[in-house]
């Protein structure tokens, strides 16, 4: 696991991983960027969507830069 992120108390794993175990990453635009880009501009108080189908693999499938 290689980054998590905390929202409302929650903590979301992410992984970089290629494949089935890795999370996407993208910006506001829908284009993937890296997990590196997305971290840098995820600060506190920015909208972030996440969707993950496999909850118990303790790992988001996507996470995306929203704007406000």
């Amino acid at each position: 696991i290689d980054g998590s992120l905390q929202i409302l108390g929650l903590v979301i794993q992410t992984s970089s991983s290629e494949g089935a175990n890795g999370t996407q990453f993208q910006d506001e635009n829908d284009n993937p960027i890296s997990a590196d880009a997305f971290f840098s501009a995820a600060a506190a108080g920015r909208l972030v969507k996440i969707k993950d189908e496999e909850p118990g693999n303790g790992i988001a499938d996507e996470v995306e830069l929203e704007n406000f």
